[in-house]
């Protein structure tokens, strides 16, 4: 349809036909918009489920328990997406990937238990995806070799996302090209986590990556209030509080205002505390501590979190550490990380 507005609808229980011949989606728009919609059980066979084309807005929607075979389930050429929820959508086919993004921005979006045989996300053409959280998706599912979660080419970038708890069986959670960028995002507890040829800064990194501010950390070092159960906003002694660096976007994934304190936060979602730990000061370490770091009362239990926040804000921090026994993050690369300089 040529610029229809698709608004406050419940599309529920389409199937597909057996016959090859079935090239019909569910939702296909030249101009449009989709907006505040619930699209849940959903088939399609020879088409995607949802195909947009030339200025179309696709907000405030809810993608859930879709399968696609033999293509794309989601085909944006020149869309805007943002605030929606891509939960538990399976693809079949490895060339297009579950999403397939050109000339497309993504923005504060959740992308969660998606499966493919490809890979989940393809952007290309100058995408970009921001304040958004991808997690525990599977590429590369079938016999397809080198299907990442998320792919990029032709100058695409991520911004301020969080990246985490996913997994590539043929490829990478995050694969960027010579012309791509990622700034401010987490992507950690992946498996296998980033492979680039691009530019990567002012990210948390699990197994590091060379590039301006980038913080070498594991899930530990992100400290996310609860991400068991979905939670990736962060806990005051998260490293990425106030690590990141000034970005267009004016609101977080939670819809925020994107920078509350002196500095930009890396990840998805803006923390509204202060910078970590003043310079000069003491960073303290006690076993079975969950705090800040700033007191005995409010220590941090995690050496490698203490020194990694010693050597990213400030390079002057002293840590004590009370005796005791510690384990570290068994995610971590490396036992300790210093940042540059």
């Amino acid at each position: 349809y040529a610029n229809a507005n698709v608004k406050n609808s419940l599309i529920i229980n389409n199937g597909y036909s057996a016959k090859s011949s079935d090239q019909y989606g569910i939702i296909s728009l030249t101009g449009g918009s989709i907006d505040n919609c619930i699209v849940r059980h959903n088939k399609v066979n020879m088409s995607h489920v949802i195909k947009c084309a030339s200025n179309v807005t696709v907000s405030n929607t809810l993608f859930e328990d879709l399968n696609c075979y033999t293509s794309a389930a989601f085909d944006f050429t020149k869309t805007t997406v943002s605030d929606c929820k891509f939960i538990d959508i399976y693809n079949k086919k490895a060339w297009d990937g579950l999403m397939d993004l050109y000339q497309t921005t993504f923005n504060r979006c959740l992308v969660k238990n998606c499966n493919s045989e490809g890979s989940v996300m393809k952007l290309r053409n100058s995408s970009v995806i921001s304040n958004s959280i991808v997690c525990k998706c599977k590429s590369s599912t079938g016999n397809f070799l080198n299907n990442n979660v998320l792919d990029l080419n032709g100058a695409s970038k991520i911004i301020n996302c969080t990246i985490v708890d996913n997994v590539s069986f043929n490829g990478h959670a995050v694969y960027i090209y010579t012309d791509d960028k990622i700034i401010n995002s987490i992507i950690v507890s992946n498996s296998p986590n980033l492979s680039s040829k691009g530019i990567v800064s002012y990210s948390l990194i699990e197994g590091g990556f060379n590039g301006v501010g980038n913080i070498n950390g594991g899930i530990n070092a992100a400290a996310f209030v609860d991400a068991e159960n979905g939670d990736y906003s962060l806990q005051k002694r998260s490293v990425c509080i106030n690590n990141g660096t000034d970005v267009s976007e004016t609101l977080d994934f939670l819809g925020n205002e994107r920078k509350q304190n002196l500095i930009t936060d890396i990840g998805a979602i803006e923390s509204p505390y202060m910078s970590n730990i003043p310079v000069d000061s003491i960073i303290y370490v006690k076993e079975g501590s969950n705090g800040f770091g700033s007191s005995w009362e409010d220590a941090l239990g995690d050496i490698n979190l203490a020194v990694t926040l010693a050597s990213t804000t400030g390079k002057r921090h002293q840590v004590w550490v009370a005796a005791g026994t510690y384990y570290g993050d068994t995610t971590a690369a490396a036992a300790l990380f210093l940042a540059p300089g």
